[in-house]
């Protein structure tokens, strides 16, 4: 299935990044080693186990130019609900 989603979604190479968690684990930080181009866009596969606590979580998007002063933009939001299995 995952190969069928990267060619969909037109994935044409892994970017090597890093990626930092949270200590409290509620952030995900991913620095790509080198920048995104301009009207490029990136994808994100990370293989997570459900949460213990069923809800809504709420992931932001957030890109960051490169130069010396970091200035963050917002890109998006998405809105995920997981339900226990009654």
């Amino acid at each position: 299935m995952w190969r069928g989603v990267r060619e969909k979604t037109g994935c044409k190479e892994v970017i090597p990044a890093t990626v930092e968690v949270s200590a409290d684990s509620t952030a995900v930080e991913i620095f790509p080693d080198r920048p995104v181009p301009t009207g490029k866009s990136i994808g994100v596969h990370m293989r997570l186990y459900n949460p213990y606590n069923p809800g809504m979580y709420q992931f932001n998007a957030l890109g960051q130019a490169p130069g010396n002063v970091p200035v963050s933009g917002y890109l998006g939001s998405w809105v995920l609900e997981i339900s226990p299995d009654f």
